[in-house]
């Protein structure tokens, strides 16, 4: 479900000894393709709800063909941007973004604006390997950015990419948990307040490792 969408504005300047050629493409966000699913850790886990607050979508060139001056850091300049804000159910069929405005050349990476109250939101329950169900409510909130997800492209402006997707996925957000946690309020509830899952639950959703960008011709 989207909340808000800003159309799409190129907010990019190109250097003055650059000349590069502006286009756009579409952009779906999916997230589970398997509910439920097993973790290398043999639980298997069934997801009732799986949702996030995702904002600005940038792609950026390598470091290496940055210009030096303010405004372009370790990552490499900004060459894509996509600006709004969506509530996105991870456990829903791929949802269109919108089109992304862009800059040809090479890209890198990714980086992606998480803010929200809560933020993200995975609720569910974990079948152990002994067969001990646990059920479990992560509701985090967070004003971060995801940075440094690989992006592999170059981007021409006379044969525009048919799509980018951005895969989020829950299984990698959750596998960083101990599902053998202490349940420290005694509610048969697992939550950020439980043992050490205010740590593992919020390393997992901002792991690079739990975004996926893919674009394809």
């Amino acid at each position: 479900m989207r909340l808000t969408t800003i159309a799409p504005i190129l907010l990019l300047v190109a250097c003055a000894h650059e000349q590069r050629q502006a286009l756009s493409f579409p952009v779906i966000a999916l997230g589970m393709v398997e509910n439920p699913f097993v973790g290398e850790d043999q639980v298997e886990v069934q997801l009732d709800e799986a949702w996030i607050v995702l904002g600005d979508l940038r792609l950026e060139a390598p470091a290496s063909t940055a210009a030096k001056h303010p405004g372009h850091d370790f990552s490499g300049a900004t060459s894509c941007e996509l600006l709004g804000s969506w509530e996105l159910n991870l456990l829903a069929d791929p949802q269109a973004l919108g089109d992304v405005a862009c800059l040809d050349g090479e890209l890198a990476t990714g980086r992606l604006v998480l803010t929200g109250d809560p933020v993200v939101g995975l609720v569910g329950t974990a079948t152990l390997p002994d067969s001990t169900q646990r059920a479990f409510r992560f509701e985090l909130v967070l004003d971060d950015e995801i940075t440094g997800v690989p992006v592999e492209a170059i981007l021409d402006a006379e044969a525009p990419p048919a799509q980018l997707a951005l895969e989020i996925s829950p299984a990698t957000m959750l596998a960083w948990v101990d599902w053998d946690s202490l349940d420290s309020d005694r509610d048969d509830v697992l939550t950020m307040y439980d043992d050490l899952l205010g740590n593992t639950v919020p390393f997992g959703v901002v792991s690079t490792a739990s975004y996926t960008i893919t674009i394809t011709e």
